[in-house]
């Protein structure tokens, strides 16, 4: 829009009845824009010397003409050029499209060429966050979360294309780097326009790729738990051999001393302990040990620690 202000004529030669304002466009950078356009006009009060112009077009050049009527008609009238500013470009994206086609490293996104509005479309920004164009070496070293990917010139683009961001490839100065599977990505398509000094960016999201949710620790720890639970397996088995093997010693280092079982005062306790001193008696004595037997000792002791250099699950 223009705000438009006036005064009244040094020489209005006579009492001023109203004003009378014209204008239209006769100039523009945005190729939208029919010049010389319409002309249009509009009529004020003799005590209301301003008018807000609005729904213009940006970027675009207005020729304005004010004049006074009096009694005796109209005066001389007074011409101003105004040009309005320029606009951010507008995209053609009513929703965030569905890419094209993604793996762990790339997404392949839709890129539909921005309209400018009041100055010429210069290039295009793939990134993943609005600001300075940085490039992924100075974003990482600036401990930055978002970097440019690449940078299209508008003249590279006439149409909708797609376009693999993660690709490897360098645009403009702008290296496009590999995706990080296990990082989530927002991708972002910026259009950028300039005019006589003024510049003004537009930016929207285009896409969105998740982390990948497949991994090989999960795998790796499922291989471990099936080898942890072989190896359980195999210690519990030789873990009841073993037992086996020691009752079989203690019964042959018994052998030939019958037990009264029809004594009721013999406790648990004491039993035990001879059990105990007659596996202590046979680690100290291994030359009359069979060979049998001294295979069963040599996994664990009677206090059930493995020896030095023993493997409880071989």
């Amino acid at each position: 829009m223009i705000f438009l202000k006036w005064e009244e004529p040094q020489e209005p030669n006579g009492l001023i009845t109203q004003y009378e304002i014209s204008y239209q466009s006769i100039e523009s950078s945005d190729p939208a824009v029919n010049v010389p356009g319409p002309r249009r006009t509009i009529s004020k009060l003799r005590n209301e010397t301003y008018h807000v112009f609005s729904n213009l077009h940006p970027g675009t050049t207005y020729l304005f003409s004010v004049r006074a009527r009096t009694g005796k008609g109209f005066g001389q009238a007074a011409l101003t050029e105004i040009t309005t500013n320029i606009s951010a470009p507008s995209f053609d994206y009513a929703d965030m499209p569905s890419p094209l086609g993604e793996s762990e490293n790339t997404i392949t996104v839709l890129l539909r060429p921005a309209q400018g509005r009041g100055a010429p479309i210069r290039w295009g920004h793939l990134h993943g966050g609005a600001g300075v164009p940085l490039t992924f070496d100075a974003a990482l070293a600036r401990g930055l979360v978002h970097y440019f990917g690449a940078e299209l010139a508008a003249s590279s683009l006439p149409e909708a294309m797609p376009f693999t961001v993660g690709d490897n490839n360098t645009y403009r100065g702008f290296w496009n780097p590999p995706l990080e599977p296990r990082k989530a990505y927002l991708i972002y398509f910026q259009a950028t326009s300039h005019l006589k000094g003024e510049t003004r960016l537009n930016c929207i999201r285009i896409a969105r790729k998740a982390a990948c949710k497949e991994s090989k620790q999960p795998l790796e720890v499922s291989q471990r738990s099936e080898e942890m639970g072989l190896i359980l397996g195999i210690c519990a088995g030789g873990l009841a051999v073993l037992i086996l093997l020691l009752g079989a010693i203690i019964i042959i280092i018994r052998k030939g001393k019958p037990v009264n079982m029809t004594k009721a005062t013999v406790n648990y306790r004491q039993e035990k302990t001879h059990m105990m001193s007659a596996v202590d008696r046979s680690f100290t004595d291994q030359s009359t040990l069979q060979e049998d037997e001294r295979l069963g000792l040599s996994f664990m002791d009677g206090h059930g620690y493995s020896p030095r250099g023993a493997s409880g699950c071989g």
